[in-house]
């Protein structure tokens, strides 16, 4: 499987992001979906998109992007985790393309 490249961000790349980045790396290990994972800031997401597979903000962004946008604001509050842990692995082995 292709390994996918993901970008995390939050208000100010840190706490966050932080937090999400590592609900991310769990839930991929136990999908078996290799990833690479980067944190940023909001600000600093058209930074870094070109070098990522999709953009997972830890809020609600509403910028568009050359890449899938896809909210993780549910790893932070806990409502909804499970539900948008399915979406986030349907979506990266869409990317995979499996």
């Amino acid at each position: 499987m292709k390994k996918i490249r993901i970008l995390v961000a939050c208000g100010t790349g840190i706490n966050t992001s932080t937090i999400v980045c590592e609900e991310v790396k769990d839930i991929c290990a136990k999908a078996g979906i290799p990833v690479d994972i980067i944190h940023c800031s909001t600000n600093e997401i058209p930074l870094n998109v070109d070098m990522v597979d999709i953009v997972c903000p830890a809020n609600a962004y509403r910028q568009t992007l050359s890449k899938p946008v896809l909210s993780l604001v549910e790893f932070v509050t806990g409502i909804g985790k499970e539900k948008k842990a399915e979406m986030l692995v349907e979506k990266l082995r869409e990317l995979a393309g499996e």
